[in-house]
C-alpha cells in the first residue's frame, strides 16, 4: 500500500525520474504475489493506481543501494537488522519516525487488524512528511 501512495505523490510532484520507490517483505511468504485485493480496493477508493504491486523479498541490495529503506513497525526494521547483521543499515528507517509526535508509532498491517483503511490513514499522514524528506534531499 505505502509503495504505491509515495510513487502517486512522486509522480503528482514530478519526481519520477528523480526518486525511486520499491517494496519488499522481511518474509518469502507471499513472494510473486500480487498485492492482497483489501488493499488494491483500499487504493482504488482513494484513486491511487495499484500495478504492478508484487511482493518480493529485501535484499542485500535493497539496503546498499538505496537511501532509505522505511519500515512500518520495530519488529521490521529488527527483522532487516538481523537479515543483514552484516551491513550498517543506518538507512533502515520507521516510516513515522521523521513524523512529529509519533517517533517510533507503528503502521499496523492491515493484514492482521482487517483495519485497511486505518492503515491507509496512517500512512498518508507519514508521507506528507517523507514527501517534505525526499524534495529537501533532491
Amino acid at each position: 500500500m505505502a509503495e504505491a501512495m509515495m510513487k502517486e505523490r512522486i509522480n503528482q510532484a514530478g519526481l519520477a525520474n528523480q526518486v525511486k520507490i520499491d517494496s519488499a517483505g522481511t518474509s518469502d511468504f507471499n513472494k510473486g504475489k500480487f498485492a492482497d485485493s483489501r488493499t488494491v480496493n483500499q487504493l482504488n477508493l482513494h484513486n491511487v493506481p495499484a500495478e504492478n504491486l508484487i511482493s518480493r523479498q529485501i535484499t542485500r541490495a535493497d539496503i546498499l543501494e538505496n537511501d532509505y529503506v522505511i519500515c512500518m513497525d520495530d519488529s521490521n526494521i529488527s527483522n532487516v537488522k538481523e537479515m543483514f547483521a552484516d551491513l550498517t543499515c543506518d538507512n533502515v528507517i520507521g516510516i513515522n519516525d521523521i513524523t512529529p509526535n509519533k517517533k517510533g508509532v507503528a503502521v499496523d498491517d492491515p493484514w492482521f487488524t482487517g483495519d485497511f483503511e486505518t492503515t491507509y490513514r496512517d500512512i498518508d499522514y507519514a508521507l506528507d512528511f517523507w514527501m517534505d524528506k525526499v524534495k529537501s534531499e533532491l
